[in-house]
């Protein structure tokens, strides 16, 4: 019911545009457990009948990232280098404009090629690329949801946020998340300091991320 609340509240003309859209992103996210093809279909006519908005769109996706500065938090760089060389994969790090320079620096901790797409897709070119993808590793973010959407195999890396209600709904997704420390206060930033900043993250290890890579792709 609170998808098609959502929906008609998105179509009526008679709304205020950026209330319509935020109406339509949420009707996609109600419909992600029961209709993945229409949840698709919604989120996309959201950013064609309302392309000023879609960059705020993407920000919130992966605002997490860089609000945590994850690259200190999960060796992003190591476990690229251990997938190619043990899975031959191919890595793509997905990402806004202003998380390219955060992307760029992970990358020069690589030994091998990966490809930084961070603000050079379309919301249309995103939906595309994790479709076509084998697995996605992902914080939680919106992305992680449309990769459950499509049945693209994501690994889901939780702290701040809380699994039991964010977690992605797919039988091809498993989230990972530490209960011996600090986790899913739902802050953007981490309110500690020292030691026990980012323990939440700090504590996921490689070989956390690693044990579950050859079981669900």
């Amino acid at each position: 019911k609170s998808a098609e609340w959502y929906l008609k509240f998105g179509s009526n003309q008679d709304c205020i545009p950026l209330e319509r859209y935020q109406a339509l992103c949420y009707c996609s996210k109600a419909m992600r457990e029961f209709r993945d093809s229409q949840a698709i279909q919604v989120a996309l006519m959201a950013v064609e009948l309302f392309p000023q908005y879609k960059d705020a769109y993407l920000e919130l996706a992966h605002s997490y990232l860089r609000f945590n500065q994850l690259e200190n938090a999960i060796h992003f760089a190591q476990l690229s280098d251990i997938l190619i060389e043990k899975y031959k994969a191919k890595i793509i790090f997905i990402g806004t404009e202003k998380e390219k320079e955060l992307i760029n620096d992970i990358i020069s901790q690589t030994k091998n090629e990966v490809i930084n797409a961070a603000g050079k897709l379309s919301l249309q070119e995103l939906f595309a690329l994790i479709k076509s993808a084998d697995l996605l590793i992902s914080v939680d973010t919106g992305p992680m949801h449309i990769a459950a959407a499509f049945k693209t195999p994501v690994i889901a890396l939780f702290g701040a946020g809380n699994p039991e209600i964010w977690h992605p709904y797919s039988k091809k997704a498993v989230s990972i998340i530490k209960n011996n420390v600090c986790n899913s206060c739902m802050k953007l930033k981490c309110p500690r300091k020292g030691e026990k900043e980012k323990e939440c993250m700090k504590a996921i290890k490689i070989e956390d991320i690693l044990s579950l890579v050859g079981k669900i792709r």
